[in-house]
């Protein structure tokens, strides 16, 4: 049997619901669930913003009371945006219309609705009118949800599956690619601003590209926000051949977007919701259970290529959101593995700071108070650590965070080694001095730090900064000492002596010289402010040039050495 409803109004329908089939509908559309039911019809009427959540609607009160639509006698009949004659002729019909209207088909079995993509072709919709078993379509029930990358709003949060928006005014473009993007669809049940500048959005696949750099998107597959308590997604695989010999792996990522942080100035990070079911061609492949709070859950992104067979597969998903609910969005992507040395490659020859910049950093830190504010990450005794707080081992590749405020350096390799052995995937990328998250994007080669590594001897682990800009390291805990200052002016001299500074040596009591590397002197103290002389400031751009091109010639034998 069928039921038509092209002769109901929408807020009729819904006043014939219970108090509670309406706080079902309000969370299957993540609306609160307060106040009386006036206020509550009027609520689920504000955030229809398209003709898709309009059919959504319709589909629950359906499914939740039927009587309240008059009874057809089995006939096929359209929905309310189609007023032809309830006949059989009515899905032929829609041959010549490309909206996404539905049609409420009997289902013999169970008697259920029977949602019908009008995207698909004209032989799928015949096939399901006469009632083929072979049809892939007619074996399904609900929409099927496609994803078009080449649509103008396929990096929106809708994935542009959104035919129709309420104010088609309300677009903004991505502040990283300039993509369109509906703000309707990440302020969702709460009023739009006139003003479209007040609105900075970073689309929902720049926040995806560098989600996990050691699976980097080389494609989004479907991508949707969960509006909805289930959706039915088809995944064409036709080349799983060719991506698994190309090392390309299908990952699912889930996200959270915020609407207090629109910009994306917080780090990405992986959120199931409440709970989350997926079925993959019918087979339950994975099962999120809500969190306790006794044990706090992991999400991690899902690895799918396993499960999928060559042509369409057929993917379920089913959710519960929070209480208060939150706007996930979902993601099937194409991912190409990167190894850890492509990573550490592309950050020393890409992302290598320059000399002058990374001595002036320095200098301006010490140079500011400890008690300010501002400043995170501040080491109260102004000492640098030359081991990795990773490997507790010599810094071999100093790096840090682009915006760290902290001079303290950790090492490279063992940064990414340590992150890709982290099995908690929210816990990756993270400085260990002061948590910030540092994608490779953000990471930067300290040159200076890798001059200072150069010059002090191996069996030195920490030197000291004081006030003056000075590094001071004591060798072998010796109350003798010898000073030898370095500044801009000596620093020409490093091309002659291939990138090493030349030390007083010890003298002893018969006044001879200790060449040996051993005796070097005692204490060393490198001063990092430029001379005031005007030779100095002559000679300042040759001498970073000078150790500017060291650094270089070092960080690529480096390489060379991975």
């Amino acid at each position: 049997m069928s039921y038509n409803v092209s002769n109901t109004k929408l807020a009729d329908c819904l006043n014939k619901l219970r108090v509670y089939d309406l706080n079902q509908l309000c969370r299957k559309f993540l609306l609160p669930q307060n106040g009386k039911k006036i206020a509550i019809i009027e609520r689920i009427l504000e955030c229809i913003t398209d003709v898709e959540r309009e059919e959504q609607i319709y589909e629950f009160i359906l499914a939740t009371k039927p009587s309240i639509f008059e009874l057809n006698k089995g006939k096929k009949t359209n929905n309310k945006a189609s007023n032809n004659d309830n006949n059989n002729d009515t899905l032929n019909n829609n041959k010549s219309n490309n909206n996404s209207n539905n049609s409420y088909v009997n289902n013999n079995k169970n008697n259920n609705v029977l949602c019908i993509n009008n995207d698909s072709n004209n032989q799928e919709i015949s096939d399901i009118n006469t009632g083929k078993k072979n049809s892939p379509q007619a074996a399904k029930k609900g929409k099927v949800k496609i994803y078009e990358e080449s649509n103008e709003f396929s990096s929106c949060a809708c994935g542009g599956m959104v035919k129709n928006v309420s104010s088609k005014n309300c677009v903004v473009k991505c502040i990283e690619c300039e993509k369109p993007q509906h703000i309707s669809c990440y302020i969702q049940n709460s009023s739009i601003s006139k003003n479209m500048q007040d609105y900075k959005i970073l689309c929902v696949a720049c926040r995806l590209k560098d989600m996990d750099p050691f699976y980097p998107l080389k494609q989004i597959l479907w991508m949707k926000s969960l509006n909805a308590n289930s959706e039915k997604i088809m995944i064409n695989a036709n080349d799983i051949k060719s991506w698994k010999n190309e090392n390309k792996e299908v990952i699912i990522f889930c996200i959270h977007i915020d609407k207090t942080d629109l910009s994306g100035t917080i780090s990405v990070k992986q959120e199931w919701p409440k709970t989350f079911t997926l079925k993959v061609n019918g087979n339950v492949i994975e099962k999120i259970s809500e969190p306790t709070w006794e044990h706090k859950r992991r999400d991690s992104p899902l690895k799918i290529t396993h499960v999928l067979h060559a042509g369409n597969n057929n993917i379920d998903i089913n959710i519960t959101n929070y209480e208060v609910p939150k706007l996930f969005v979902l993601a099937f992507l194409l991912c190409k593995i990167e190894t850890e040395q492509n990573i550490i490659e592309n950050i020393i020859l890409n992302s290598s700071l320059n000399f002058k910049e990374a001595k002036n950093r320095i200098i301006h830190i010490l140079s500011i108070k400890h008690d300010d504010d501002e400043v995170m990450c501040m080491e109260i005794n102004r000492k640098i650590s030359l081991n990795c707080p990773f490997s507790l081992d010599r810094i071999l590749i100093p790096c840090r965070g682009i915006k760290c405020s902290h001079i303290q350096c950790f090492d490279l390799k063992s940064f990414i080694d340590i992150t890709k052995k982290t099995k908690a995937f929210n816990n990756r990328w993270k400085c260990p001095v002061c948590s910030f998250f540092l994608r490779p994007k953000h990471l930067v080669i300290d040159t200076f730090i890798t001059y200072i590594l150069s010059q002090v001897p191996k069996d030195i682990k920490e030197v000291e900064l004081n006030k003056t800009g000075e590094i001071i390291f004591n060798h072998n805990n010796s109350e003798s000492k010898i000073l030898k200052s370095i500044d801009d002016t000596d620093l020409p001299n490093l091309q002659k002596m291939g990138f090493e500074i030349k030390t007083e040596q010890s003298i002893d009591n018969n006044g001879n010289n200790d060449g040996k590397e051993n005796n070097i002197n005692t204490n060393e103290i490198i001063i990092l402010d430029s001379d005031s002389e005007t030779d100095a400031e002559n000679n300042e751009n040759t001498n970073d040039n000078v150790i500017a091109n060291a650094i270089e010639k070092t960080n690529h034998d480096i390489v060379q050495e991975l």
